[in-house]
């Protein structure tokens, strides 16, 4: 992952640099030199951004899939069966 994919997921993901920072364990300022060019990112950093992108996704699913059920989020969460269902 270089300098641009990491900002432009990090702006697809909806976070600012300091919250994704704090997802990552890392400083804003790291986040910042990372997104700049002038400090690799890390196999690390690429690894909880791809954790970070996959739970976006599934809790997109999970709001879509309570709104076809006719259900809460939290009724439906944790249970992939139903999901597969669709």
């Amino acid at each position: 992952m270089d300098a641009r994919r990491l900002k432009k997921a990090r702006m697809q993901l909806g976070l600012s640099q300091a919250a994704l920072a704090s997802a990552l364990g890392v400083s804003q300022p790291l986040v910042c030199m990372m997104e700049a060019g002038t400090t690799p990112v890390t196999r690390r950093t690429e690894k909880q951004m791809t954790v970070l992108r996959r739970d976006a996704v599934r809790a997109t699913h999970y709001t879509q899939a309570a709104r076809i059920l006719g259900r809460t989020v939290e009724e439906i969460g944790g249970r992939d069966e139903e999901l597969e269902e669709l």
